[in-house]
């Protein structure tokens, strides 16, 4: 019998729960294979949005143009989303540290109309850092920067001159249609 309060969720392929409420992985399931930090963004992403009041779908799957769909209950408009994680990196000469954007799906720019807006998990501090399409031209990758370790003032286009939850963008881009 499993104690009060104590819970553990499986997937029910990979993982299952012992008595005393420990997921442990089950016997064919090898987890680092299989488990990809890229799904760990998109479904923080898409809570995060939900607490936010938006209506959020999502598909899963590889070599898609984007992760979700939001919107807001107000707003005609739905907002497509690509979601990636920015890995957390120290420089080898400088030993300063940034985080390192990935933008591209296999090695190539997304097309221009592949979606609407670009969230990047800053998954050490939870927080998201939104970039439209338009802003990220044939880019498949740039480094972001944050406030506190950018040496000067960045400059406004740059793409590391954006604070994060930045949540005002996608309403921004959905605002023009809903008339």
């Amino acid at each position: 019998m499993t104690q009060p309060g104590l819970f553990a969720l499986t997937d029910g392929e990979h993982s299952e729960v012992t008595e005393g409420g420990i997921t442990v992985p089950s016997n064919n399931a090898f987890l680092p294979n299989r488990c990809d930090k890229g799904d760990f963004s998109e479904e923080a992403f898409d809570m995060a949005a939900r607490l936010r009041g938006y209506i959020v779908a999502s598909g899963r799957g590889k070599g898609r143009d984007l992760d979700s769909i939001v919107k807001r209950p107000h707003l005609l408009r739905p907002v497509s989303v690509q979601t990636k994680l920015a890995q957390w990196k120290k420089h080898h000469r400088s030993n300063s540290w940034y985080y390192q954007v990935n933008c591209a799906q296999m090695g190539k720019p997304y097309s221009p109309t592949a979606f609407d807006i670009l969230a990047v998990h800053l998954a050490d501090t939870d927080q998201f850092v939104f970039y439209t399409r338009v802003e990220l031209g044939n880019r498949v990758g740039f480094v972001y920067l944050p406030e506190h370790l950018r040496k000067r003032k960045a400059n406004s286009g740059s793409l590391s001159a954006r604070d994060p939850d930045n949540w005002e963008l996608l309403d921004q881009v959905a605002a023009p249609y809903s008339q």
